[in-house]
């Protein structure tokens, strides 16, 4: 059955990446959620979409102490989550600033999973390769996702995550086809798609046996595993 991750947390009625919003999930009924981590100057990891704040500092170069009460740790989000599942996307961009191309950030945030004993519920993803091949490195028995950028074409990217170590590929939801589900099948992936919103790319995804539907629409996504009728 596919899986109904909320993106960011439920944020219908609460700002993304706060425990309000990943509390949201848990009292709708989600499967789990998809948030994004950094680390901190002090080496915390926090959820936090991106690389700086509102007001501009850049995480990496501000205390764990000094960030907004509304930014949570990893730690904290793990906790409130309790059994749901969590997809944690290592933002790693050679653009933002503090860019470490080590295994250093990696190796922390599984240090803060495997410390909260939540490793069997964590699936770790990021848009750049190089991270995610660290954290195979690090722990093969892990569960990893390569994020694909729209437009990727999946039948091409199957032979190559199957041989990093993959266990899933996360195409844009126009990507996915019958054809490229079924070989990422095949070759022992998973496709977990991002980010799906509409009624119609929803019912679709659902038809088509995804693994997992990340979204912004959790609420409409239940229902389309559940074949309800919904949406505007």
């Amino acid at each position: 059955m596919t899986a109904i991750y909320a993106h960011r947390g439920c944020t219908l009625n609460a700002l993304e990446n706060t425990l309000e919003a990943f509390t949201a999930a848990v009292e709708l009924g989600c499967d789990g959620v998809e948030l994004d981590v950094h680390r901190t100057s002090d080496g915390a990891i926090v959820v936090h979409h991106d690389a700086q704040l509102a007001d501009g500092r850049a995480i990496t170069d501000t205390l764990c102490a000094d960030l907004p009460p509304l930014v949570p740790t990893l730690e904290e989000v793990l906790e409130v989550l309790g059994n749901l599942g969590c997809n944690v996307e290592l933002k790693v961009d050679p653009q933002d600033p503090g860019f470490d191309p080590t295994d250093a950030f990696a190796a922390a945030v599984l240090g803060v999973v495997e410390q909260a004993g939540a490793t069997s519920r964590v699936i770790y993803s990021s848009f750049h390769r190089p991270t995610i091949e660290r954290v195979v490195a690090l722990d093969p028995g892990v569960a990893v996702g390569w994020l694909l950028n729209p437009g990727m074409d999946l039948a091409e990217v199957v032979p190559s995550a199957r041989d990093a170590g993959f266990s899933a590929i996360h195409p844009f939801v126009w990507s996915v086809t019958r054809e490229a589900l079924d070989l990422a099948h095949a070759a022992g992936l998973e496709i977990n798609t991002w980010t799906v919103n509409g009624p119609d790319d929803l019912k679709l995804m659902v038809e088509l046996g995804v693994d997992c539907i990340i979204t912004d629409r959790p609420d409409w996504g239940l229902l389309a595993v559940k074949m309800e009728s919904f949406g505007p």
